[in-house]
This record gives structure tokens, sequence and C-alpha cells, in this order.
């Protein structure tokens, strides 16, 4: 009912306003968010979320979010924006990377993706998609988005999905941690990272044991290599990666901070990156194309967020997760405690 909706919205915009002002202590890092994504009736990920044991006030906190319509787009962006809402974020999900019927879930228009698209660029917001298949990207990026917020994983990329990204001066954020949880590869890759952090003291059990989990549950035709292959040729021609894992709580493979780790020696092992390409892809990389215009890089006048390692790490990757590797971090000059 609308009483519920506008209850959880304004806890949403209380909770984000809370973490930004940061009341003078370095607790957490900056929070950026799309608030709320152009989700549809039943679409993605709706029937994922509740698909497991559902609680009443699970089923609450879905029932708020947006069924939206092409009609509802510009009222929805309009809302959002007013929120807080950083970006736009789009869902097109065909399930033809994921071990369910293809289609099995009502899937967004192009009509519908593309009314959020020009309202939100009418209002001055970048949007990005989720999409894990061909296309599904290919629907995305047709509705004039700026990023995807995964690479595809069902198939090799075609020919013709190169121009399409550089018509729109899109990025990618490829997010393969997640994907390969997806998939079921890269186990090894998740164990290392999971005793790493453990052996750091910054994950607890569960937390260690979900970097572990895998959610294995890829279509036969999916695969971690197809991403590989992916980002290997938009780095080549290109095209901005942006680093990311999908990382939530209690979402198997994948674990807030560490997993970037992994994401990172992913694109230096598998996708051909230097060390400071991968680095780049998370800072300076990020802030260009998300507008960021006040941080991303070491500069007078910009935030001083800030990472002390010992040694080079722009030789060794390692060296962001080496015992005694990491020596301070601070943010807007304020050390963390």
């Amino acid at each position: 009912d609308t009483d519920t909706i506008l209850k959880f919205r304004k806890e949403i915009k209380d909770e984000l306003e809370k973490v930004r002002a940061g009341n003078g202590k370095v607790e957490l890092t900056d929070l950026k968010s799309c608030l709320y994504a152009a989700t549809i009736e039943g679409g993605w990920p709706k029937p994922i979320v509740l698909g497991h044991d559902p609680t009443d006030e699970l089923k609450a906190i879905v029932s708020t979010w947006p069924s939206l319509t092409p009609e509802k787009a510009r009222d929805f962006i309009a809302t959002n924006k007013s929120d807080g809402a950083d970006y736009i974020k789009l869902m097109q999900e065909n399930c033809c990377s994921l071990a369910l019927p293809t289609n099995s879930i009502p899937v967004a228009s192009q009509e519908l993706q593309t009314a959020v698209v020009k309202a939100a660029h009418d209002a001055g917001l970048l949007v990005v998609g989720h999409a894990t298949a061909l296309e599904s990207t290919e629907i995305v990026l047709n509705c004039g988005a700026d990023g995807l917020t995964h690479t595809f994983i069902d198939q090799h990329p075609t020919d013709a999905i190169l121009p399409m990204y550089k018509r729109n001066n899109a990025f990618v954020i490829p997010t393969l941690v997640i994907l390969s949880s997806l998939t079921d590869e890269l186990q090894d890759r998740r164990d290392k990272f999971a005793n790493i952090a453990d052996g750091l003291g910054l994950v607890d059990e569960f937390t260690k044991q979900n970097m572990q989990d895998k959610i294995g549950l890829k279509s036969p035709e999916a695969s971690i290599e197809h991403g590989f292959e992916t980002v290997r040729i938009f780095k080549k021609h290109g095209i901005d990666v942006v680093a990311g894992t999908d990382s939530a709580a209690g979402l198997k493979g994948s674990g807030i901070g560490p997993s970037l780790w992994m994401e990172l020696e992913l694109y230096v092992e598998k996708c051909g990156f230097s060390v400071t390409e991968a680095l780049r892809s998370a800072t300076s990389v990020t802030a260009k194309r998300f507008g960021f215009t006040d941080r991303g890089t070491i500069e007078q006048g910009k935030r001083a967020d800030l990472l002390l390692v010992k040694g080079d790490p722009t030789n060794e990757l390692s060296g962001l997760w080496a015992q005694g590797g990491i020596q301070g971090v601070w943010k807007q000059g304020l050390k963390a405690v």
C-alpha cells in the first residue's frame, strides 16, 4: 500500500543521508546509490529475492519496489532524483545465462527501458543496466544506456557488440567475481581470497563461508571464459572497464571489500590489464565514468581519500592484501579508526 511504500522510501533516504554525512567520523566509505532500480511487475530480481522461504517482512519490502510501465517512467525518475539517487539502474534479465527457462520471468520491454533512459538523461542522470546475456546487453545499449553492470557470459562476443558500446560511449562493470560464482568456476580464487580476508581479521566466519560458496545456477552455454574474452576485446579497443563485484550481504561467492581483490587480479591475469590499469579501473576510471569529479585522483582540491600501501602497488597487486601491506586509510583527510 501507499503508506508502506512511503515508509520504506523515507527509511532508505534517511539512511543514505546519514552515511553521506558521516557525522565527522570515519566509519564507512562514501555511498553512491540508484536507490530503487527500474523494476517491473514480477520482474528481476523480485522472484529471486522471494524465491526461498520469503518472510512477511521481505515480502513487504519487495512490495515497495517499482512496477514500472512506460507511462510511469518520468515520475519514477523525478522521485528517485529528489530522494538523492546518483544514477539510474535498469534490469534486463532474460535468464539465458541462468539455469532457468528463458524468459521464465517477465522481461522489461525496450519501450519501457527507452522511456526510462530518456527521462533519466533529461534529468541529468546517468543510466546503467543489469544484463548477463548478449541479447539483454544489446537491448540496454539500444535504449541509450551509459553502461552495463555485468558483462554477458552466455556466448562469445559478436562482431556487433563492440560498435554498439562505442556508439553509446558506454562502459562495462564486468563483475567477474559474481559471474564466476554463478557459473561455479574459479573456486580456487574464492577460497584464496576468503582465506586471506580471514587471516587479516576482516571477515567473520559467516562472511568467509559466504565468499567460498557459489551460486551455481548457470545455463549449459554460460562460461566465465566468455566474460574474460569480452573484457579483453573491450580493453584492447578502449572501452572503459570499471571495477565492481556485485557483492552483497549473503550473496554466495562474494564479500563486500575483499572480493574486489579477486576482481582486480582477474583483470590482470585473465584480461590483459597491467597492474596500474587494474588500479585505475577501481579509482580514476570509476570517478570519470560516474561523474564523481571530486575524487578518483590525487590532486589539489579533491577529496583526500587515500590508501597507503607498503612497497610499490603498481608492481604487484598482492601488496593490497599482504599481511602488513595496508599502512593506513584516510577519508576526506581523516584517518580511519
